[in-house]
């Protein structure tokens, strides 16, 4: 058997591209024909026997030309890669690592009973070339034969590996690039290029539109004779015209667009996302991102963007405009996601919309309209009744005892950089405002009562029940692993992402191992957490500044620290959060922690309108913080109120007997400010659902002050009700929860009122005499105008009164951000080109 390339017939004019194609098929032909004529003699009459039984003619190819003859003979792993046609062997230190251009033969070799045993296979990478992929084969078929191996040749492809394969390595294959392959054993035929060139027409003397086309056709005529063999195509654009090709061919005219990241690498390519073919799709809602189009610059928020990213992306924006030289006339924009510009808009090769006429008015469907005409509103909230839910004290211990003995295993992990850390049990119930921790929590329950303790918004009526039922012993019950995902104030927002992406798969599969069940992530935000997690917490936890690696290091430790330690309304549970060392965040409702390790003491500051249970539980805190740095301390039980006493004096203090130890902590002294709680109610306004929406907060913190929205609180008559304005939100929002106010306090009806705009220029515009007059009728009684009972707060100017209703407030979190600024500080040293 042989195998010849047909000629081609002596008539037939044969072109150096064809004949450069003939040689290419003759390597394929030679390679197969060489090896034949080593396998089989060539013979004239082959006898029938040897064609019915071709495996048993003898083996007469020599492979000591293609392969070791030492191949096969010791146990462990092969590997040949193919190059220019044919197979090399690599190192033991390249084993394991795949190019996404090559292909490879793996023979692994079994010693059995002094004996040798074979797997064959080929692993081909998906921009592996033809030609590769052939040899691969067919070399493959020749180290079977040179081995004498009885095995089948098993076929592997990137990313569809088996496990039997894949247990060669250890399960660890490192994928290369192509820019780690090797060269394609073929000629590859290059079609011949033509460089870009861009001509613009221009004289001294002006002609009309029609001769200056019809000289640009004539010059295009031309180039297409001279330069293009005649073979170009004519394309004639206007001016508002969009040519997909035209603009790809001017390569990034359409600009550069840059991904933001929670830290701003050096090198900016690093943050390049695309350059030229800009699609919608890369637009996450989550994200932010500058567009460099030379002499426009946008700057694109996504309505789910964190507070701390839309400053970073200040940051990089600034960045980006200085990485290169701009003339005088460069223009910047900030736009948010689904109020883009048009002018944007046609920035992206596939982001269409429909064409609208700007000449004719806008018509308002009348059924999306709600409360308001003209606009889409969802204000329900305010017209709601107060909704709290308050639980005695003994109760609510016995329905944690009831779901603590629903759990079957509790384990904690801080999340460190993609890694657990399993905390110690003298850790437990300790947190870190810029760490994020995992609560890997079993259950033995129904799955109705697992769903209500894990929900943060359950009634405790209903909890209660549930559970009642849950203790049934025909009740079904299931084992269940429960995933809480604990974020800090301060975590970075992308850890919770980083879990999800690269974590959550093998947790999964490591509970599903150990207990065979089912598993659910549960994210989980400070002072935001569900029943149950909070009584495997005891109900009591303490919050410290910076993270767990930090503390740690004993030398970075900051002596003193002062903690806010309060009792929430609904769960009686009790936070310390650790705060700044300044006296204007004392507050008359809560107890306050000095601890100073430093000098071997500390402060317990109970609040005037501290409750018993709230300084009971005060109580509990300071030991547990104290327990974190000496775990083997001894509690002073003789005591009603049992108190650390092992190396530092711990005193109980209060308003009227500070000691002056206790102020002098304090940069000043400040008393007190007292809040009312009783009453209150907290809602947020904004407009990120795409209409203007009044949402009721049940649990809210510090990370509910957001630039783009509005909070009001209302602790109740007589007490003055805030408005929290932020930085970015628009008028419109603005105006529409002034008005949600005074339809407010007009439901509440309990004597407050607000000043419109104009009664309040109209006061401030009074003349001394009508402002004495008027102050004389206000205390006798008679004519008394109505009080303004709504106090303005803005965002970077907040009361000491609107603090206090915070726990733990940090200014830090709520630093106004002027992008002016910030390019400022970037331009310390200003550009010739961008200030000329």
């Amino acid at each position: 058997m042989s195998l010849k390339h047909a000629g081609l017939p002596p008539q037939v004019e044969i072109t150096p591209v064809e004949t450069e194609r003939i040689e290419q098929g003759s390597v394929f032909i030679n390679a197969l024909h060489a090896m034949e004529e080593k396998k089989y003699e060539i013979q004239e009459h082959i006898p029938v026997e040897t064609i019915a039984t071709p495996t048993t003619a003898p083996k007469t190819v020599d492979y000591s030309n293609i392969y070791d003859p030492e191949v096969g003979h010791a146990p462990g792993v092969t590997i040949f890669r193919i190059e220019l046609l044919y197979p090399v062997q690599l190192s033991t230190d390249e084993i394991g690592k795949f190019c996404v251009s090559d292909a490879y033969i793996i023979l692994n070799t079994i010693e059995k009973d002094s004996q040798f045993e074979y797997e064959i296979y080929t692993w081909i990478g998906s921009e592996a070339e033809t030609d590769k992929r052939f040899c691969c084969a067919m070399f493959a078929v020749a180290l079977r034969n040179s081995i004498d191996a009885k095995c089948k040749i098993i076929r592997q492809t990137e990313s569809e590996e088996d496990e039997k394969f894949m247990d060669l390595f250890n399960d660890n294959i490192e994928l290369l690039d192509a820019s780690f392959g090797t060269d394609s054993g073929l000629y590859m035929a290059e079609e011949k290029s033509y460089p870009v060139k861009l001509y613009k027409m221009s004289g001294k003397t002006r002609v009309n539109a029609v001769l200056h086309k019809s000289k640009g056709r004539i010059l295009a005529g031309r180039i297409n004779a001279n330069e293009r063999a005649g073979k170009a195509e004519f394309a004639e654009l206007e001016e508002e015209e969009d040519n997909l090709r035209f603009w790809e061919i001017l390569e990034g005219d359409r600009g550069m667009i840059n991904g933001v990241f929670p830290k701003i690498a050096p090198d900016l390519e690093s943050h390049i996302v695309e350059v030229g073919n800009i699609k919608k799709s890369m637009l996450v809602s989550d994200g932010c991102y500058v567009l460099d189009c030379g002499v426009e610059l946008y700057l694109w928020i996504g309505k789910k963007a964190w507070a701390d990213l839309k400053k970073i992306a200040t940051e990089l924006f600034a960045k980006v405009v200085a990485s290169q030289s701009r003339p005088p006339w460069v223009t910047f924009s900030k736009l948010t996601e689904n109020a883009e510009s048009e002018v944007f808009k046609h920035r992206f090769v596939d982001w269409e919309g429909k064409e609208r006429d700007f000449t004719k008015p806008v018509k308002i469907e009348k059924e999306t309209l709600k409360n308001t005409e003209g606009l889409k509103v969802d204000v329900d909230a305010i017209y709601r009744p107060q909704y709290l839910s308050l639980c005695r004290q003994d109760l609510m211990e016995e329905l944690m005892k009831e779901v603590n003995s629903l759990l079957e295993a509790f384990t904690i992990f801080v999340y460190q950089k993609g890694k657990f850390i399993q905390l110690p049990p003298h850790e437990q119930g300790h947190f870190y405002s810029q760490d994020a921790y995992i609560f890997l929590c079993v259950y033995n329950s129904t799955a109705k009562a697992l769903d209500m303790m894990i929900d943060n918004n359950v009634d405790i009526s209903d909890l209660k029940d549930v559970i009642a039922l849950n203790s049934d012993a025909n009740s079904p019950k299931n084992i269940e692993c429960v995933v809480y995902f604990w974020q800090g104030p301060r975590t970075n927002k992308m850890a919770y992402s980083t879990f999800k992406l690269s974590t959550q798969q093998e947790m999964e599969n490591l509970v599903t191992e150990m207990y065979d069940c089912k598993v659910r992530i549960q994210l989980v935000e400070h002072e935001k957490e569900p029943f149950a997690l909070l009584a495997h917490l005891e109900n009591n936890y303490a919050l410290h500044f910076g993270t767990r690696a930090q503390s740690l290091k004993k030398n970075r430790e900051v002596f003193p620290k002062l903690y806010q330690i309060r009792t929430d309304r609904r769960y009686r549970t009790c936070r310390a959060i650790e705060i700044e060392m300044d006296a204007s965040y004392l507050v008359s409702n809560d107890c306050f922690f000095v601890n100073d390790s430093t000098s071997q003491r500390g402060f317990l500051y109970k609040g005037e309108y501290t409750s018993d249970l709230e300084f009971t539980n005060a109580i509990m805190s300071v030991n547990l913080i104290y327990q974190l740095s000496n775990p083997d301390i001894e509690i002073d039980e003789s005591t009603e109120n049992p108190l650390v006493v092992l190396h530092k004096d711990i005193r109980l203090i209060d308003s009227d007997n500070a000691p002056g130890e206790f102020w002098d902590y304090f940069p000043e002294k400040q008393l007190p400010v007292k809040i009312e709680t009783g009453f209150l109610r907290v809602f947020s306004c904004n407009c990120s659902s795409g209409f203007f929406k009044i949402e009721e907060l049940f649990y809210y913190t510090q990370s509910n002050l957001t630039p783009n929205s509005c909070i009001i609180v209302d602790p109740g008559a007589p007490h003055n009700l805030f408005v929290w304005i932020g930085s970015d939100t628009s008028d419109l929002v603005r105006k529409l929860v002034r008005q949600s106010v005074v339809i407010w306090l007009k439901n509440c009806n309990d004597g407050r009122v607000m000043y419109s705009p104009s009664q309040a220029k109209k006061k401030n515009r009074q003349s001394l005499s009508q402002f004495l007059l008027t102050s004389i009728l206000s205390i006798s009684g008679l004519g008394a105008e109505p009080q303004d009972n709504v106090t303005w707060v803005y965002q970077g100017k907040e009361t000491r009164q609107f603090k206090a209703y915070f726990h733990g407030w940090d200014n830090s979190m709520l630093a106004v951000t002027e992008p002016g600024n910030l390019f400022s500080r970037e331009h310390s040293k200003p550009s010739p080109m961008l200030f000329a």
